[in-house]
């Protein structure tokens, strides 16, 4: 009798670490991996008191960067070339805290602002 009762724990037991194992498995491919809420091709970038995060971003072709003054003072970004800035597309040079506009590239590329 003593022997089937260790055989019975001995099952449980590795019953025990095979769920484990698998919700561990199951957690860690949860948490990795892309979001699926994210859009291929649309990034934030915040503009805070005279810096922007993140600095730089490679973008795809026809990708869209949404630019969000999240800082206290007015802000606006513009690129390196001149070819863009957010004065075109929020209609004023200066955006004030807590406004947000979009600018959509035509080519795919790393556009310095």
């Amino acid at each position: 009798m003593k022997e089937s009762g260790f055989e019975i724990k001995k099952v449980s037991c590795l019953f025990t670490l095979l769920l484990f194992g698998i919700s561990v498995g199951v957690l860690i491919s949860a948490c990795s991996g892309e979001k699926k809420d994210e859009v291929e091709g649309f990034a934030h970038v915040l503009m805070i008191d005279n810096s922007f995060s993140p600095p730089m971003q490679k973008i795809p072709v026809g990708g869209v960067i949404e630019f969000v003054n999240s800082g206290n003072n007015p802000h606006n970004a513009i690129a390196a070339d001149k070819n863009w800035s957010t004065e075109k597309s929020f209609g004023s040079i200066v955006m004030p805290r807590g406004s947000k506009t979009k600018v959509t590239f035509p080519r795919e590329g790393v556009f310095p602002y």
